[in-house]
């Protein structure tokens, strides 16, 4: 862990681009730090967190960059400036990876909806409980594929609830053997007075990791 008190903050930048046909309009994001490198005092380097370029419409996304994962949406809050996101060691999915995502919005009305997305990703392996004996083995990125479908209402300009439930399904490979890994997640999002935000993520499966 790195001396808080000398990290940098952490900055921010939006790009808005040219239009689309149909409406459509062309967006970027990209947040970066400076947490890279060894945890030698002077030596952080540049490190690029989440990025992405996307192609928005009404109703339909495209994406390209690297995000945390379909079935984490949610990124808990904190006052403190630090290199890894809260609730890290809790359960909180917040790897950064590669993706390409679309997402569909169909409206119910003029307060509810649904939210469908689908990714295709890159995992990031390095956190497996491999035995020292095989981990030279183990391949440390793997493609993925993620899902996601939400229901949101919203009951009011500041009331609103949204419900998800997502899957992930990739294959480890280590010691000449194959690992399925298999997660289904639930996620909400509840605003039941306009300063407050409840916010959550349940998930099980097996080789999270």
């Amino acid at each position: 862990h790195r001396d808080l008190h000398s990290f940098p903050t952490r900055r921010s930048s939006d790009l808005q681009g040219p239009s689309l046909p149909d409406g459509g309009k062309v967006n970027a994001s990209a947040l970066m730090d400076f947490w890279g490198g060894y945890a030698t005092p002077g030596s952080n380097w540049f490190r690029l967190r989440r990025a992405d370029i996307s192609l928005d419409w009404p109703n339909r996304s495209f994406s390209v960059g690297q995000d945390k994962p379909l079935i984490a949406p949610y990124q808990p809050d904190s006052l403190a400036e630090v290199g890894v996101p809260p609730l890290a060691g809790a359960g909180n999915l917040w790897l950064w990876l590669p993706q390409a995502r679309y997402e569909e919005r169909l409206h119910l009305g003029s307060a509810s909806g649904l939210t469908g997305q689908i990714a295709i990703m890159q995992t990031g392996e390095n956190k497996e409980a491999v035995p020292s004996q095989y981990s030279s083995s183990l391949e440390l990125a793997r493609p993925a594929l993620e899902g996601r479908v939400a229901f949101w209402h919203k009951f009011d300009d500041t009331h609103r609830i949204e419900i998800g439930s997502g899957f992930h399904a990739s294959t480890s490979h280590v010691a000449g053997a194959a690992v399925p890994s298999r997660i289904a997640s639930l996620d909400w999002h509840i605003t039941p007075f306009w300063k407050i935000d409840v916010t959550g993520t349940m998930y099980t499966g097996q080789n999270v990791a």
